[in-house]
């Protein structure tokens, strides 16, 4: 017979095993049940130190990853989608318009967009021919009730790069959406590596030279969109935006702020990377000399 896991080892099952965010867990008893475990000692308990930490960090900072656009009018299925999609490891942003997607989409950058295209001040189509004609690269998943052949030949030609009609499978949704983002040139992927520093982009773990480091949930982001786009400059806005999104006033240095720590955490272990700043433009991860 099974022997029944303990809070804490329950909480390393969901977060290191299962790779699922405990972000619900603010719970100060479960951290204190995991500290305690780590400080008597592990024998026997399957709970390696670093598993441990990383699970702490779960409960204690929400993680940091992509950031997903839902433009969708209905309260109740874009609540549903916005649970079900953070519950899978996703940031998400919430619009029911296509006056708000259009401005928010003119200045904020997003890992995806997932488009309604009845919305109750014009049609969703809008949205993705303004994005198109403009060039915007955004991976673009439309979500609606409109199943007709037609309707699905002319949503894929105005642009988008999936169509999924309602009612679906949640977990299709997630399938779609991550085929999307490993697309080349889109952001999924699971392990980033440049020279002695990896990045595993599932556990949200940091490592150099194969040691797992300890970095916030902020720095985890920026490291993983410089890691991204290695060799080549992330501006400022994209890392404001991915990492913040909608989240209200930003202070105007805060990029520079985790960016700093960053550099400084990344050179005091040893890490051969560099981060160079380009002035007024953004920031560049590269192999050190």
């Amino acid at each position: 017979m099974m022997k029944p896991r303990s809070d804490a080892q329950h909480i390393c099952y969901r977060s290191c095993i299962l790779r699922q965010p405990y972000n619900a867990l603010h719970d100060t008893d479960l951290t204190r049940n995991l500290q305690h475990e780590i400080a008597q000692g592990r024998e026997g308990s399957g709970i390696s130190s670093s598993m441990a930490r990383r699970a702490i960090r779960q409960i204690e900072e929400p993680v940091v990853s992509m950031r997903v656009l839902i433009v969708e009018d209905s309260e109740e299925l874009a609540d549903l989608l916005a649970k079900g999609l953070q519950a899978a490891g996703y940031e998400i942003d919430l619009l029911a318009s296509v006056s708000d997607a259009s401005s928010v989409l003119g200045t904020t950058r997003y890992a995806a967009l997932i488009l309604d295209l009845g919305l109750p001040d014009g049609d969703g189509l809008s949205i993705l021919r303004e994005l198109r004609h403009r060039k915007d690269p955004i991976p673009i998943l439309v979500l609606t009730a409109r199943g007709g052949v037609e309707d699905r030949v002319n949503g894929l030609r105005s642009g988008a790069d999936d169509y999924l009609v309602k009612p679906f499978a949640f977990d299709e949704l997630v399938a779609r959406l991550e085929a999307l983002l490993r697309r080349p040139g889109q952001m999924l992927g699971s392990t980033l590596r440049l020279s002695n520093v990896t990045f595993d982009t599932d556990g949200r773990q940091a490592f150099v030279d194969m040691k797992p480091q300890n970095l916030s949930a902020r720095e985890i982001a920026v490291l993983e969109l410089l890691l991204r786009r290695k060799g080549s400059v992330v501006s400022k806005k994209l890392l404001e935006d991915q990492i913040f999104g909608l989240t209200g006033d930003v202070a105007s240095n805060a990029v520079e702020v985790y960016v700093h720590r960053l550099r400084k955490q990344l050179l005091d272990i040893g890490a051969k990377v560099k981060i160079t700043t380009i002035r007024g433009v953004g920031y560049v991860m590269m192999e050190s000399d």
